[in-house]
């Protein structure tokens, strides 16, 4: 019986410690986002009369890149059957691309307006579609002896994915910053 309680206790002794090891982990990591914020953040540029910080640019950068990558090709679609065979490219504006920059804009005006909160629903929608868009369509090969398709991913795909990305990130850096002071 004396055996077996420590045996608990030192498994429990174990857990605590590993408990504490990966908050640590944890702490350390959200420090290193909070320097890297806190760098980036203090570096201050004017445009037209109004000062914007170094996350703020950051975000309207991505935005514009995505914005302009709705409109390259998203994907490219190549088909035969028999000896017939036909390909078609299509941009992002065709599906969703319109209501990404919807997301996309509202993302950039809810932050000049300092509400990063409310600021991070459109962000997320935005990044959760365009994942989805993108997962769905990266690349899809079949064939058989009669007939293949193939489905890929182009620069407007990646471009609007990594946009997505960068403005969740930037989004969720200002929130978190400004809720920190």
């Amino acid at each position: 019986m004396a055996i077996c309680t420590i045996k608990v206790s030192l498994k429990k002794q174990k857990i605590m410690e590993v408990k504490i090891m990966t908050q640590k982990k944890l702490d350390d990591v959200q420090n290193k986002v909070g320097e890297f914020a806190d760098k980036v953040d203090k570096k201050e540029i004017e445009i037209g009369g109004r000062k914007f910080t170094g996350l703020q640019v950051i975000l309207f950068i991505a935005s514009l890149v995505g914005i302009i990558a709705c409109f390259l090709p998203f994907i490219d679609a190549e088909a035969s059957v028999g000896g017939y065979s036909g390909s078609s490219s299509t941009n992002y504006i065709s599906s969703h691309g319109i209501i990404s920059i919807i997301f996309i804009v509202a993302v950039c005006a809810l932050t000049v307006l300092a509400k990063q909160l409310i600021a991070l629903i459109p962000a997320a929608i935005n990044f959760l579609m365009v994942l989805y868009d993108c997962f769905f369509s990266a690349s899809i090969h079949g064939g058989s002896d009669f007939a293949s398709v193939d489905v890929s991913l182009k620069l407007g795909g990646y471009l609007v994915l990594l946009a997505a990305i960068v403005i969740l990130v930037m989004t969720v850096l200002q929130f978190l910053k400004d809720r920190k002071n």
